[in-house]
């Protein structure tokens, strides 16, 4: 089965979010709360098994290569893979 997806969610300030398509609109509700709304843009036409999204804290770093975040409390493993898969390829 393939769709269209587009995601809304609700975030606190310090919170991040991943999803298969660029943020489309970042959008303050209540900067007392800092409670945000992020929107993505719609997806393509796609599977339905390969949807996906994240909610964590603010990234650590980014690899623009594989298109990885390292988070805070995954920097150390995923450094490592990303070292392991430079190897490789």
């Amino acid at each position: 089965m393939k769709a269209t997806f587009q995601l809304t969610l609700l975030l606190e300030e310090e919170e991040v979010a991943l999803f298969n398509t660029q943020l489309a609109n970042d959008t303050s509700i209540d900067p007392a709360s800092g409670l945000r709304i992020w929107e993505f843009e719609p997806t393509p036409v796609m599977s339905t098994y390969i949807v996906a999204w994240a909610i964590g804290e603010s990234p650590l770093s980014y690899s623009v290569k594989y298109a990885c975040p390292l988070f805070h409390h995954s920097c150390l493993s995923a450094s490592f893979a990303l070292a392991a898969i430079s190897v490789t390829w």
